[in-house]
C-alpha cells in the first residue's frame, strides 16, 4: 500500500497513461492520497482557476496486472490523477454503486474518446467501482462475536431402582449332630429317618390302652345257657 512517507522519498506508484482510446486501467485501491493542487505541465507553476481557486486533483492508487518490461522494480501499482472529466466519471461509478470511494473498492477507469477543445483536446472517460466486500480487508478489525450459550442438555428425573424381590427365608436341612470319635456319623436323611422313627414310637406309647371287652353278667350268661340262677 503506497503512503505519503512513499511519495515523499520518491517511492510513489506510476502514473497511469491513457494513451490509446479504448484503453482501460483498474483493479482494488490501495491508497487514496490527499488533494493537492494541480500543476503546469513541464515548468511545474501552480495552477489555477480564472477566479483565483487553485485547481485541485486526488491521487488514487490501484493494483494493476500492468508491468513495464524495462523497469525491474514496477510492482504494478499506477496512480490515477483525478480530475476534470475523470472526477465526472468516477462520480458517476460511485453513485451508480450506491457507495462511497474506499480502500479495497475496486475502480476501473476508461479512456472512451477525445472532445475538441481550443487547445489540446479533452479526454473522455468511463469509469466502474465495486465496494469492498464487508469483512475483506487485511487490516479491518473484525467484528467481536457475541458468546454463545451452550446448550445444556436435559436431566432426567431418577428413575427408581428395582428391587430384587426378597425370597421368604426357607427353613433350614436339618443337621445329624456330630457323631462323637469312634461312632459312624449319620446323614441328614438317616438322621431324619430315625427321629419320626422315635417320634413314632412315642406317640404309641402314650396312646391309652384299648379298652377291654366287658364280660357279659352272669345271670345274662346263666339265663341264656339255662342254668339255674342263683
Amino acid at each position: 500500500m503506497t503512503t505519503a512517507a512513499d511519495a515523499f522519498f520518491g517511492g510513489s506508484a506510476k502514473s497511469a497513461k491513457f494513451e490509446t482510446i479504448g484503453e482501460t486501467v483498474g483493479g482494488p485501491i490501495t491508497h487514496i492520497g490527499s488533494e493537492q493542487q494541480q500543476t503546469e505541465f513541464g515548468s511545474g507553476k501552480p495552477l489555477f482557476w480564472d477566479n483565483g481557486e487553485p485547481r485541485t486533483q486526488l491521487p488514487i492508487t490501484v493494483q494493476t496486472n500492468l508491468r513495464d518490461a524495462s523497469d525491474a522494480t514496477d510492482d504494478g501499482q499506477r496512480t490515477f490523477y483525478v480530475k476534470g472529466e475523470m472526477k465526472k466519471a468516477i462520480g458517476a461509478a460511485l453513485r451508480a454503486a450506491g457507495a462511497k470511494m474506499a480502500i479495497g473498492g475496486a475502480l476501473t477507469i476508461t479512456y472512451t474518446g477525445d472532445e475538441p477543445t481550443k487547445g489540446f483536446p479533452k479526454k473522455l472517460y468511463s469509469a466502474t467501482y465495486t465496494p469492498p466486500v464487508p469483512g475483506a480487508g487485511f487490516f479491518e478489525e473484525q467484528p467481536q462475536q457475541a458468546p454463545q450459550p451452550v446448550a445444556q442438555a436435559p436431566v432426567a428425573a431418577p428413575q427408581p431402582v428395582a428391587q430384587a424381590p426378597v425370597a421368604a427365608p426357607q427353613p433350614a436341612a436339618q443337621q445329624a449332630p456330630q457323631a462323637a470319635p469312634g461312632m459312624v456319623q449319620l446323614t441328614a436323611e438317616q438322621y431324619a429317618a430315625m427321629q419320626a422313627g422315635m417320634q413314632a414310637a412315642m406317640a404309641q406309647q402314650a396312646a391309652p390302652p384299648a379298652a377291654a371287652p366287658q364280660q357279659p353278667a352272669y345271670a345274662d350268661y346263666a339265663a341264656q345257657m339255662g342254668f339255674p340262677q342263683q
